[in-house]
């Protein structure tokens, strides 16, 4: 299920302009939040977020346009990953 998480928010990359998303390697990419809870869940992405070098050091940078692209892929992925019905539901909504 993992790989198909991956390719919908591949997809949801190349609907956004930003083009696709591939896998890396988990050793070059350091740990994940995921990681607590990873065992638990059926599927599960880690990565998500901006773009930088330096991870949690004192010479760590940031990317500052990435932080508006990978908010946008995870906002898109959200919403298609959640039923309509939900949706209208948590809006106050009736159906």
């Amino acid at each position: 299920q993992d790989k198909q998480l991956l390719k919908d928010y591949s997809r949801v990359s190349v609907d956004l302009g930003h083009g696709a998303v591939k896998p890396l390697d988990p050793e070059l990419r350091g740990a994940a939040d995921i990681s607590h809870v990873a065992g638990s869940m059926p599927a599960n992405l880690a990565g998500l977020g901006p773009v930088g070098t330096g991870a949690h050091s004192v010479k760590e940078t940031l990317e500052v346009p990435s932080l508006s692209i990978a908010t946008q892929r995870a906002a898109v992925l959200i919403y298609r990953l959640t039923p309509a019905k939900d949706v209208v539901a948590y809006a106050g909504q009736s159906q």
